[in-house]
């Protein structure tokens, strides 16, 4: 959608061990097709306000901001952006904000410019188009009746489900090391369709994914266009 964009890109990411580690890994990756970061920075976990990032982002003229941090980190700084009159090409985000809660929080601020999420794992809004996230669903809320699946959500459900099948697997005498022995031979895990194959044993991430987008107060599928389809033609890009 935007091929030009990437060549003046910025990363923005609350800083801890575990991000600073995480963006690294992504900006040295895609920089291998094309990605030149105008700013690279990390923003303190109790920041009040991203307003000077923001404006070394408009000074630079970065047209694609990505965001790692909670949902209503993503909300502040998409507030602040729309106040400083900042509008990039695309706000690209990733799916741990893959949560109806980020929606309530940004309110219209999220729909001034394309807010997008990359998203590897079944969306609710196909729900019904996918038996394991019924299930997920249905067990969620006997908790919290005002519960929705979340991205994450998604994937600790699916690794329960590969931890409850391993230990069934291994019988009545289970141990780590006969855990991790079973964890090594898992390829292709699914969760029951609910998120695309992981080869866990091999600790590759998957290739697939699937982007959508805020559009009138929801999250729309933008690509590919099939429900409860990902793209899966990428490939991982290894970098040390």
């Amino acid at each position: 959608q935007f091929p030009d964009a990437i060549a003046h890109s910025a990363y923005v990411f609350v800083d801890n061990n575990t991000t600073r580690a995480q963006t690294d890994l992504i900006r040295r990756a895609s920089e291998t097709i094309g990605y030149s970061w105008d700013l690279y920075e990390p923003v303190d976990l109790a920041a009040i306000s991203y307003k000077t990032s923001i404006r070394k982002m408009k000074e630079a003229g970065t047209r694609f901001v990505t965001f790692m941090g909670a949902y209503q980190q993503v909300a502040k700084l998409a507030r602040e952006m729309v106040e400083e009159e900042f509008h990039p090409d695309v706000f690209a985000n990733l799916m741990n904000v893959y949560d109806p809660r980020l929606i309530a929080e940004g309110g219209s601020n999220l729909e001034v410019f394309p807010v997008q999420l990359q998203v590897v794992s079944q969306l609710t809004e196909e729900v019904a188009g996918s038996p394991e996230l019924q299930t997920y669903r249905e067990w969620l809320k006997y908790i919290d009746p005002e519960a929705e699946p979340t991205g994450l959500g998604n994937y600790a459900w699916s690794a329960m489900k590969l931890a409850y099948k391993l230990l069934a697997d291994i019988g009545p005498e289970p141990t780590r090391a006969r855990m991790l022995e079973a964890l090594a031979d898992v390829r292709g895990w699914t969760g029951g369709d609910l998120i695309p194959p992981q080869d866990i044993g091999t600790k590759e991430p998957s290739s697939c994914a699937l982007i959508i987008e805020i559009r009138g107060g929801q999250f729309v599928r933008i690509h590919p266009a099939e429900p409860n389809t990902f793209d899966c033609t990428g490939e991982v890009i290894a970098v040390s």
